[in-house]
């Protein structure tokens, strides 16, 4: 079994995360992470998740030592950066998945640029695959760090890869929308 922990659980990204690591054949959630609700049984919060979890939402905290095979970060955009060297320095056998934007980068100018904020973990993001399995799987596989794409980004990849990949395109227009029911 892998050994699973999610940061940001009790978010919209992190809760859906979560349901889906519970469900899987493969994967043992252990430890999730909530800023605001330390303490209290992840259950109580969602309760449809009574009879398949019994854990308790805990601090996450940079500078522990995690006894986990993933770490998967369900954090908001510009909040993971911050954090992550040390965070490596830390747990260099901890492989992390990064949800946000925060890595999807591959320079810091680029973040900077889209996200009009100092990127501060910049000799990181080279060492961060961008997670996009269609076309990055064997990087994937070998990579300790993964920039998960974002929804529109990767929707527009998918789409116009195999295109591009035979040179049948000079450019692109995408109207992208999203929408919840």
């Amino acid at each position: 079994m892998i050994k699973v922990g999610v940061v940001g659980a009790t978010g919209y990204t992190g809760i859906e995360l979560s349901r889906l690591l519970i469900g899987h054949p493969r994967v043992s959630l252990t430890n999730v992470y909530s800023k605001q609700h330390v303490g209290k049984p992840f259950h109580t919060l969602y309760p449809h998740l009574k009879n398949h979890t019994n854990l308790t939402l805990e601090n996450f905290n940079i500078h522990q030592k995690f006894d986990l095979d993933v770490l998967f970060l369900a954090l908001p955009h510009t909040s993971s950066h911050v954090f992550m060297a040390t965070l490596i320095d830390n747990n260099p056998t901890l492989k992390i998945i990064d949800l946000s934007a925060d890595f999807r980068f591959k320079n810091a100018q680029a973040f900077e640029t889209a996200y009009k904020e100092i990127h501060q973990s910049p000799a990181t993001l080279p060492a961060f695959t961008y997670g996009c399995p269609e076309i990055y799987g064997n990087d994937i596989k070998s990579s300790s760090y993964v920039a998960n794409p974002g929804c529109y980004a990767l929707s527009s990849l998918l789409g116009l890869y195999p295109l591009a990949k035979e040179n049948c395109i000079k450019s692109a227009i995408i109207d992208a929308k999203s929408g919840v029911s």
